[in-house]
């Protein structure tokens, strides 16, 4: 997991860069359990949410990603940053498919309207949640949270 958080950051730098926006990835303070999960589904749900930070961060602004497990055996991923933040009457609309909100966002930064809908149905196959922490001109953090039935127990060895 550590270096696919990594290996995603890394691929979210580099449109970053265009934009003065560092991505860093933060690393797990202890050695994580391994996760069943697609390998393929959540590479997508970690690059639609660290493209989206990079694409809502202004020039100079930050990207963190950063993975952790709960007391409860939860392992979560979580990408923040100080970017324009979304309207508390418009998160409800955003994982619904085309489901653009803030009127103000220009042709350039919107997108397909169907990134954050895909990480939400590939988050619900793996019977995951997200939770969302958003201000208006502060910044966002997306947290995917993958269930205790989703971690197998801790090998000795660490996984890549």
């Amino acid at each position: 997991m550590i270096g696919l958080i990594g290996d995603e950051a890394a691929k979210a730098s580099e449109p970053a860069r265009a934009k003065n926006v560092t991505v860093t990835a933060i690393p797990p303070k202890d050695i994580l359990p391994l996760l069943s999960a697609d390998p393929y589904a959540l590479r997508k749900i970690l690059g639609n949410l660290l493209s989206n930070a990079v694409k809502f961060t202004h020039d100079g602004g930050h990207v963190e990603i950063s993975v952790k497990c709960s007391s409860l055996r939860e392992i979560s991923f979580t990408v923040a940053d100080n970017g324009i933040g979304i309207a508390a009457g418009d998160r409800k609309h955003i994982f619904e498919r085309f489901g653009h909100v803030q009127p103000e966002i220009t042709a350039a930064q919107r997108g397909s309207g169907l990134g954050l809908p895909i990480v939400k149905g590939l988050v619900d196959i793996h019977g995951g949640r997200i939770e969302l922490d958003s201000t208006l001109g502060e910044g966002t953090r997306v947290t995917v949270i993958f269930p205790a039935a989703n971690t197998i127990k801790e090998s000795g060895t660490r996984a890549a």
